[in-house]
């Protein structure tokens, strides 16, 4: 079996460990982008809460329901700062899967490019050898005695 066919298995193997690499950092990727989307839906509703604070207290409140805004509004601000914590940890997670994808496809890449040098090896020695096999057929055409016709 010539050294390409040979080492088309370990290529195979190669790809696959790329393709798994490339999806899992796809993955991470996704998880960022909704951690990213739940902080925007925190921060909209602490604005939101905000608003309805102001006007409130534009109109007049309770010292109790004043209390109760503040209390609110700090809390959705702990939760803001956790979910950034939370985006913060999703973001090097994907920062580690996009180095092991980018890992794992230079190691891809490497590997079919010593495929392709292998069977363009094997092609020129194929085409060598049909050469080879031409001439020596033109030479013993040449070389046979004519018959007398």
């Amino acid at each position: 079996m010539v050294r390409s066919k040979r080492m088309r298995p370990v290529a195979d193997i190669a790809e696959n460990r790329e393709r798994e690499a490339a999806k899992r950092f796809g993955q991470s990727q996704n998880a960022v982008n909704e951690q990213k989307q739940r902080l925007e839906e925190l921060l909209q509703y602490r604005l939101d809460y905000q608003q309805q604070f102001d006007q409130r207290a534009g109109s007049g409140m309770s010292v109790a329901m004043m209390q109760d805004f503040r209390r609110f509004i700090n809390q959705l601000n702990d939760a803001i700062k956790h979910q950034q914590r939370q985006i913060e940890q999703y973001q090097r997670n994907c920062d580690l899967s996009r180095s092991e994808w980018l890992s794992k496809r230079t190691h891809s890449q490497a590997i079919d490019k010593v495929v392709g040098r292998y069977r363009k090896h094997e092609q020129r020695r194929e085409s060598q050898r049909e050469q080879h096999e031409s001439d020596e057929f033109v030479t013993q055409s040449f070389s046979r005695p004519k018959g007398k016709g």
